[in-house]
């Protein structure tokens, strides 16, 4: 069920919190409060009883939970003088005073469990690799806002675990779909199609680290392998190195290629470049222009600190494409033009990165530049051919020169790799089906980007109008059009030529047919002739 009360929404099935519609990012331990707190909000919580239920058991300081207390009333829009939602009994606790709502969850899809698929041992169809999930590592520092590390380190290890074709990887956020939620392993790896669970915790304090990890086999629960690394951070990229080596070994996988090569030894701004990265890639989740800008200065100042780190540079063309993309810069040449230089210095700086391949050649796509693009996609697969993202990417080439049966293809090899999908995939793949004519395939996927960028409703608008859902695409239409006078740094308002050379920037579609086809949606919609 979903919980309701003013511009909020808490939705434990999806572990989510939404205002006003937009996903707001919250650590853990600050969602199972909230929810704890919600769930039992006809009662008076005290301390001890949050230490049971949030912190499992562990004894936390006064600090630490007041901390967190106050993390959940900013992300809710109260405070700790209002006390709308969230009220202080001094020196008994804690109750929510809120008026709620309580709905019934909306179905979602789940992906088949291994018995469902007729296997009695988990792991997905057409694959003898063994199969590994890596969940979210727990945050133990005793500060919520530290998340993005633990969170940093876990996105880190399924990358590098990706690179290994002995393996087959569930995508990042399919794993981090199960953090905290009262799921046996045995489940999880049913419903992912894994053999293997990793889990573990991450504790940083001051200048050192803490990580612990364990592996399951889902299928028999047996701890096949546990260890810890107590190191400095200086160390922390050799660590993580032989932690991946240890796991691939126990699995029974040989390693066929080479892991990336880490520093030996990294500096003090080194280290904080790191820290800076890490923060810019969480602000990027939220999606809006705000966050987009937030990313950019955390980006920025790790490339002062540290001129070599490639994945810094690779975020910031990003940051500096989706401004582009979504007209948010006055000068979006310029914007276009430093997302290029960004994505060109990654790829020199790391060369066996396929998100950063694949992003080179999605930029050299919007240049037009159709079998210059190609030969990048095709890398990035063969460098990691775990990486759903760099499928996902290629599919959008697919969809963009003409081939969008192809590329729909490319986008069901992305979800057996990543059963619960995130917003852009969906957007992608709302394209290829557009394009593929398959209209109502197209507006479920489009209708599935919960945090949609304002060209989804347009393109949804697009999708109605070509099904016959007039007054569907009519409304979608007009929404777009309200966002756009809102969010664009120069928007065309009632300038059908203009609008014309923004839907061309969506998407370099080869073919004249192609566009034709959209722009017909969108005029149909009731776009401004």
């Amino acid at each position: 069920m979903t919980y309701l009360f003013g511009d909020c929404e808490l939705d434990p099935s999806s572990y989510e919190l939404r205002r006003d519609g937009r996903v707001i990012a919250v650590e853990p331990q600050v969602f199972d409060l909230l929810l704890y707190l919600v769930e039992h909000r006809e009662r008076l919580i005290g301390k001890e009883e949050l230490n049971q239920r949030v912190w499992d058991g562990r004894i936390v300081s006064d600090w630490a939970m007041s901390t967190c207390v106050k993390i959940a009333r900013q992300a809710i829009g109260d405070s700790g003088k209002r006390q709308d939602y969230i009220r202080t009994v001094p020196r008994r606790g804690f109750r929510f005073v809120g008026t709620v709502e309580v709905r019934e969850p909306s179905r979602r899809a789940v992906p088949p469990a291994a018995s469902d698929r007729g296997a009695d041992t988990a792991g997905p169809t057409q694959s003898d690799k063994p199969s590994i999930a890596v969940l979210p590592f727990e945050n133990m520092s005793g500060d919520p806002e530290q998340g993005y590390f633990s969170d940093g380190i876990t996105g880190d290890i399924i990358t590098e675990l990706s690179r290994f074709r002995s393996l087959f990887v569930i995508a990042r956020h399919s794993s981090f779909a199960y953090r905290n939620k009262a799921v046996s392993l045995q489940q999880i790896g049913r419903e992912l199609g894994v053999r293997y669970v990793l889990e573990g915790s991450v504790r940083k304090e001051g200048n050192r680290f803490r990580v612990t990890a364990q592996l399951v086999d889902s299928v028999t629960g047996y701890h096949l392998w546990t260890d810890s690394y107590d190191r400095s951070l200086a160390d922390l990229f050799t660590a993580q190195d032989e932690l991946i080596r240890t796991i691939v070994s126990t699995v029974g996988g040989r390693i066929d290629v080479a892991g990336k090569a880490r520093a030996a030894g990294l500096d003090d701004a080194s280290l904080r470049a790191y820290d800076f990265y890490l923060r810019a890639a969480a602000a990027q989740d939220g999606n809006t222009k705000q966050d987009y800008r937030q990313a950019q200065q955390y980006l920025e100042r790790a490339i002062e600190l540290d001129p070599g780190l490639a994945q810094a540079y690779h975020h910031l063309s990003l940051v500096r494409y989706f401004s582009w993309l979504e007209h948010w810069d006055d000068d979006r040449d310029q914007a276009f033009v430093e997302a290029f230089d960004a994505a060109k210095r990654a790829v020199m700086l790391d060369d066996t990165d396929s998100m950063a391949q694949a992003h080179l050649g999605t930029l050299y796509l919007f240049r037009r530049e159709f079998e210059v693009a190609r030969p990048l996609f095709e890398k990035a697969i063969q460098l990691n051919p775990n990486d759903s993202r760099a499928l996902s990417l290629y599919g959008l080439y697919l969809t963009a020169i003409g081939h969008p049966d192809q590329a729909i293809e490319q986008f069901e090899e992305a979800a057996r790799l990543n059963p619960l999908a995130p917003s852009w995939f969906n957007r992608l793949r709302g394209m290829a089906y557009f394009t593929a004519r398959r209209y109502d395939d197209a507006i479920s996927a489009l209708r599935a980007v919960e945090v949609p960028l304002n060209e989804v409703r347009g393109w949804l608008a697009a999708s109605y109008a070509q099904a016959g859902r007039l007054a569907e695409a009519r409304a979608m239409l007009k929404e777009f059009l309200r966002v756009a006078e809102q969010d664009m740094a120069q928007s065309p308002g009632h300038q059908p030529n203009a609008w014309e050379t923004y839907w061309r920037g969506i998407l370099a579609y080869k073919k004249q047919g192609d566009f034709d086809h959209l722009f017909d949606g969108l005029r149909k919609a009731g776009l401004p002739e």
